[in-house]
């Protein structure tokens, strides 16, 4: 990490980039207080808990970083902002190949929202000193960036970020799923369907008649990997195991009380497995993994809808969050879809106009081609397909 900078604009803020371990009393206060007013949708990715995890991963192509910002007139900390430089690659594909790898040096804006009072002139001067402060680096990605939040709305608004900034959204906006938890379990059924509350316990009937008797277990302990490795040995091919995090990442997840996992057993033997992590009342599911040769039984269902009893009676958390894409294992009818998008904030050099141009102008030539072949099929009376819907780039030079 670097050493400390001081930079104040306006005389309004004073912003500093902290050296390594640089973390007093009244800095973790700030960050805690903070917290408890952030309106992003991952707030578990600007924790303390989990800005340390990512410090403790060997990646020798990234860091983590430190921002923080005082009132120049009082000194109260205006923001914290927990960041990942590195890389990241947009890929021009055909089908599975990638002709071209658009390579992008990135710092990562944890959170997609910056975890800071809501100040336009405040975001101004967070921004410019981030962009300042990494030289090397050239764009600041936002990974899932709400398309109804304040800070998109001062993204395209602000004539600073006009002036001095691009701004672009890859693949258009996408559809997150979340579902909003009352207080009961016995509530959150009442908010179902009568046909969707008999078809989720008719599964689950089949399922312990045909197999055997269910158990479901909460992996959130340390004492639980051991167990948690060998079920995710047994349901996962060998060669995909290697792209999750290990048994001593899982650990390190546990201590810091970011880790909540599931496994489902059928006759004691694990037949599916969430895999997420949870902070501040909300559950990110990251994966729903079953059994391929059991899949008529609905797995993957049947074990979210079990743990949606566990952690609304037993972990009180208020929200399930889905993330990019439509949800195999949801309940639509609880469920709130909202628009977010994975956008990159950039200077204004020509390597990166060509980048993103380039980005932009080839995946829509490849949304109209699809949308073309969909409608000659359509013409020539073959197999209906599914018209695509044409991508929507917003970019601002």
């Amino acid at each position: 990490m670097s050493t400390l900078q001081n930079l104040t604009i306006g005389n309004d803020f004073r912003t500093e980039l902290l050296p390594t371990g640089y973390l007093d009393a009244s800095i973790q206060q700030a960050w805690k207080t903070l917290l408890t007013h952030s309106k992003s949708p991952e707030k578990v990715f600007q924790t303390p808990g989990y800005f340390e995890f990512i410090s403790q991963l060997p990646n020798k192509d990234n860091s983590q970083e430190l921002i923080i910002a005082k009132s120049a007139h009082n000194q109260e900390i205006m923001a914290v902002l927990p960041l990942r430089t590195g890389r990241r690659t947009l890929h021009l594909n055909v089908g599975k190949h990638t002709l071209v790898h658009l390579r992008l040096r990135t710092i990562a804006l944890l959170g997609s929202t910056p975890l800071a009072a809501d100040n336009p002139q405040l975001f101004d001067t967070l921004i410019d000193f981030i962009f300042q402060s990494f030289p090397q680096k050239n764009t600041i990605a936002m990974q899932s960036l709400p398309k109804d939040s304040d800070f998109y709305r001062y993204l395209i608004n602000s004539s600073n970020i006009k002036k001095k900034y691009g701004f672009f959204i890859q693949d258009g906006w996408r559809i997150c799923h979340t579902t909003p938890l009352p207080d009961s379990f016995i509530n959150y059924l009442g908010n179902l369907k009568s046909k969707k509350r008999y078809n989720l316990n008719r599964q689950l009937k089949i399922l312990e008649k045909d197999i055997g008797p269910l158990k479901l277990l909460r992996i959130d302990n340390p004492e639980h990997i051991f167990e948690w490795a060998a079920a995710i040995e047994k349901l996962v091919p060998i060669y995909v195991v290697k792209k999750f995090l290990n048994k001593e990442q899982f650990t390190n997840l546990a201590y810091k009380k970011l880790m909540l996992n599931y496994i489902l057993k059928c006759n004691e033997i694990p037949c599916a497995l969430i895999i997420g992590i949870k902070a501040e009342c909300t559950y990110h599911i990251h994966n729903i993994l079953y059994a391929q040769d059991k899949s008529e039984y609905s797995l993957g269902t049947s074990i979210l809808h079990l743990a949606t009893e566990d952690i609304i009676d037993n972990l009180k958390i208020s929200l399930i969050d889905y993330g990019y894409g439509n949800p195999e294992h949801s309940h639509q009818s609880s469920n709130i879809p909202v628009l977010r998008g994975h956008a990159f904030l950039y200077q204004k050099t020509w390597a990166n106009r060509l980048i993103f141009s380039t980005y932009a102008a080839y995946s829509s030539l490849v949304c109209g081609v699809k949308f073309l072949i969909s409608r000659a099929q359509s013409a020539l009376g073959e197999k209906k397909h599914k018209t695509p819907v044409l991508a929507h780039f917003y970019f601002m030079f």
